[in-house]
C-alpha cells in the first residue's frame, strides 16, 4: 500500500506523471503479479501516449500562460490519474470490497451480561 500512497502524492505535482511511470511498469512486466492494473494500461499505446503526455504537460506548465493550478479541471486530473495510478498498484489482496465512500460498519463483539462496562 506504501507504493500506492507514494504514487498518489506524485500525482498532486503532475496528473500524467504517475500514470506514465506505471503504465511503462506494466507495459514492461515490472509490477508485481498480484496488481490490480487493467490490462489496457500496459499497452503499448498506452506507455507511449502517457510519456508523452507527461512531457506535454511538464512542458506546458512552465510556459507563461499555463493556468493555476487550482483551477478544477486540473484538480480533477490529478485525483483521477493518481487514483488510477494507486490503484494499479495496490495488491487486489489488500483492497478493499467496498467503495471509499460508502460507510464502514463497524463489527464488534456484543458484551456480556457479566462483562463490566
Amino acid at each position: 500500500m506504501l507504493r500506492s500512497i507514494l504514487i498518489g502524492l506524485s500525482a498532486g505535482s503532475r496528473s500524467m506523471t504517475p500514470l506514465a511511470a506505471v503504465s511503462e511498469a506494466a507495459h514492461s512486466g515490472r509490477l508485481p503479479a498480484d496488481n490490480g492494473a487493467p490490462s489496457w494500461l500496459g499497452s503499448p499505446w498506452m506507455a507511449a501516449g502517457s510519456k508523452a503526455l507527461a512531457a506535454g504537460e511538464l512542458w506546458g506548465d512552465k510556459l507563461p500562460s499555463a493556468p493555476d493550478r487550482i483551477v478544477l479541471a486540473g484538480i480533477l486530473a490529478r485525483l483521477v490519474t493518481g487514483g488510477l495510478a494507486g490503484a494499479a498498484l495496490a495488491p487486489k489482496r489488500q483492497r478493499y470490497s467496498a467503495p471509499p465512500w460508502a460507510p464502514a460498519r463497524r463489527w464488534r463483539r456484543p458484551m456480556s451480561p457479566s462483562t463490566p462496562a
